[in-house]
């Protein structure tokens, strides 16, 4: 009775049954059929009025269905038994780039690359006849979609299968893995270029790696590197090319003899800018040097990527390609990221090589003049010995060969050898040993190299002089112990006014601090004058490199002292400048304008800071030299360590108050003044301190 047809049949039935109980004269039939007639129509109107609720309901239900099934983020397709498209949502025309109307009724393969186009449909028939009712992304690889343009992308399917009617349907979930899948192959190239880079034996070896690895990743035809000159007036390119095929070697054997100045070319614009630079079109650029050569191998375009340490441009990397770069702009990111990489390693392999080749060269010497060599008996008998032609160092072979370790070698000396032989004829090892020997006076640092001689009872001593090798050590280790005092005197200048700018930056960005207008000005002011200090030091740093370089030039014009001191300290934006007093008159001096205030303000800003109470500037002239001193009655600085102050950095007495004065401004200071053939000196006058600037007189013919 719940299917309404059937239900109409059956009434139309009963009807046909009481018109003939009727005609035949059986009123009781009739009756009965009446009665059966009427429960059965209001029954039949009953599930009528059920069923145009339920259809309601199921046309409600079904519209939900279709707004979720077409604002779904990920692409939804339906398929038949027979693998055809039966549904195709919104996202699904975004990401294959159909209308739906296209493909509905046409055979899923059409989405995918036609060479698997064979084999998928078994997959899918094999999912049918198998247990398993739905199988999610994180279970499946990465499968390949084919979009209307031909593109083909990475894509992630889940997949689930539901039987109606004895028929079997899919329905599929895809995801565009487009850009993760990019990320990740740009992640994994740039692994494979840093960890090829990092196990390169040498400069060209890890040039030509990255080279040879973009090629391939972006599929762009030659890679080449272009290297500063010696005298880094012009580039050079290197040893280190790749090319994908050895037809395009004689592009690189025609490129060997160009060179490019800063600016001049793609290799030279890149080496100024410090930035990538892509051209589409070789031959409609201007700049494109190498236009006629390209041509003639067939590349129309390039690209060229800086490899940058310290801010300077060790190596430019210029690619050609066939066609015009597509999605050059994240290639571009993605080499540079490698190429800043390159960079320090280059730096760091130009080292190498130059240390490699003066080990070579420090081996061949070493060859020539052979290291003292014996031979040892079991009971300590010298049996053959061997000193180099030069042999001044080592002692002369009548004082040892035929004698006993104990008649030659001081006794502490010849049982710790004795120790050595025992051990190596033990072990089998060479027992390495370093020691001292007096010769002529003369105390000389030694290695010595023990060894059993195989198949003998007897032992091999080599012996180097390592006296020089020791000494360079030492100095090694003061060079460094000097350069770890220069960052601790960094830090330390740096500390104070980060501290202040980071605190007073904190307070005013934090509005529940209650900070009124004229507070928040203070602190604003507070952090100008902090960041000035800042700038000064880095001031002071970057001089002190240049100077280290020999690179630090100053000029030579006329300054007016005077003139200088007032400079300084109108733009002090300090209250303890506006008590300084400048008194005396300027002579005319030589010197650089910009140099005499550095030095101006790092004496007065040492004053202020760690000085007395009373700071003043006195101007004076003597017959050859004009003269600035700026005093301040704080302590007197110790005798022995007044000299020290303006050492490269060095701290004088560690005495609390004068610690952080005495860092790297006098120094730099120091030199600058001698630079400009003048000096600074320090003395302890009549109760105060005074660093005195001296400068010639300028010649006044």
């Amino acid at each position: 009775l719940l299917e309404p047809r059937q239900a109409v049949v059956y009434i139309a039935f009963l009807g046909a049954v009481i018109m003939v109980s009727l005609a035949a004269g059986h009123p009781s039939m009739a009756d009965t059929g009446l009665h059966a007639l009427f429960v059965l129509a209001a029954s039949f109107t009953g599930i009528a009025v059920f069923y145009n609720q339920v259809a309601k309901k199921m046309r409600g239900s079904e519209q939900r269905y279709r707004e979720l099934f077409e604002s779904a983020a990920d692409a939804i397709i339906g398929i038949d038994g027979d693998q055809r498209i039966v549904l195709f949502n919104s996202e699904a025309e975004s990401v294959f780039g159909y209308p739906a109307w296209e493909v509905i009724g046409e055979p899923l393969v059409m989405l995918m690359p036609g060479r698997v186009r064979n084999v998928h449909p078994q997959h899918v028939q094999g999912f049918a006849k198998g247990s398993v009712s739905r199988r999610p992304m994180s279970t499946r690889r990465v499968m390949t979609g084919l979009r209307r343009s031909g593109e083909e992308f990475p894509i992630e399917v889940t997949i689930s299968k539901r039987s109606v009617n004895r028929d079997m349907e899919f329905t599929a979930i895809l995801r565009d893995v487009t850009e993760p899948h990019r990320e990740a192959k740009q992640r994994e190239f740039t692994r494979a270029c840093l960890s090829a880079i990092a196990s390169s034996r040498d400069v060209d070896a890890a040039l030509f790696t990255v080279l040879r690895t973009v090629c391939e990743y972006t599929g762009w035809t030659t890679g080449a590197a272009w290297l500063p000159s010696a005298d880094g007036s012009r580039l050079e390119t290197s040893a280190a090319f790749y090319a994908v095929s050895e037809e395009l070697d004689a592009f690189q054997q025609a490129s060997m003899s160009i060179t490019f100045e800063p600016g001049v070319g793609m290799p030279g614009q890149v080496w100024v800018s410090k930035q990538p630079l892509v051209i589409p079109d070789v031959a409609a650029d201007p700049g494109f040097v190498r236009k006629d050569l390209a041509a003639q191998f067939g590349m129309t375009a390039a690209v060229a990527v800086p490899a940058i340490t310290e801010n300077e441009v060790v190596a430019v990397l210029v690619f050609l390609l066939k066609d015009r770069p597509s999605d050059y702009l994240q290639l571009v990111d993605t080499i540079s990221a490698v190429a800043s990489q390159l960079g320090s390693t280059i730096r760091r392999k130009l080292a190498e090589d130059t240390l490699r080749i003066t080990q070579a060269q420090s081996l061949a010497m070493l060859h020539a003049v052979p290291d003292m060599i014996y031979r040892l008996s079991p009971d300590g008998t010298f049996v053959f010995y061997q000193v180099p032609p030069a042999g001044g160092l080592f002692l002369p072979v009548e004082r040892v060969l035929g004698k006993k370790l104990g008649e030659v070698l001081p006794a502490k000396l010849a049982n710790q050898l004795k120790a050595k032989v025992r051990r190596a004829q033990a072990t089998g090892h060479t027992q390495s040993w370093d020691y001292q020997f007096t010769v002529d006076n003369q105390v000389r640092d030694r290695e010595a190299r023990v060894f059993a001689i195989p198949d003998s009872d007897e032992t091999m001593v080599i012996v180097r002089d390592i006296t020089d090798w020791k000494t360079a050590q030492r100095d090694l280790e003061r060079s460094l112990q000097s350069k770890n005092e220069l960052i601790a005197s960094v830090a330390h200048e740096l500390r104070t006014p980060l501290t202040a700018v980071v605190g007073f930056a904190e307070l005013l960005e934090n509005e529940a601090s209650g900070l009124s207008a004229r507070e928040r000005s203070q602190m604003i002011h507070l952090i100008a004058e902090e960041g000035a200090d800042l700038a000064n030091i880095v001031d002071d740093l970057l001089v002190a490199a240049k100077a280290e370089a020999g690179t630090l030039a100053v000029a030579h014009a006329a300054v007016n002292l005077t003139a200088q001191a007032a400079q300084v300290l109108e733009h002090w934006n300090q209250p303890a400048v506006a008590h300084i007093e400048v008194t005396g008159a300027s002579p005319p001096i030589t010197g650089d304008p910009t140099r005499v205030r550095q030095i101006l303000r790092n004496l007065i800003s040492n004053a202020i800071k760690y000085g007395g109470d009373r700071v003043r500037v006195a101007i004076s002239n003597d017959a050859t030299n004009g003269r600035i001193s700026v005093c301040d009655d704080g302590p007197e600085i110790p005798e022995h360590d007044q000299e020290h102050i303006f050492g490269s950095f060095r701290h004088g007495h560690q005495d609390p108050a004068l610690t952080s004065s005495l860092g790297l401004g006098l120094t730099i200071s120091r030199h600058l003044a001698r630079l400009m053939d003048g000096d600074l000196t320090y003395r302890h006058h009549e109760g105060e301190s005074v660093f005195e600037l001296a400068l010639p007189l300028r010649d006044q013919g």
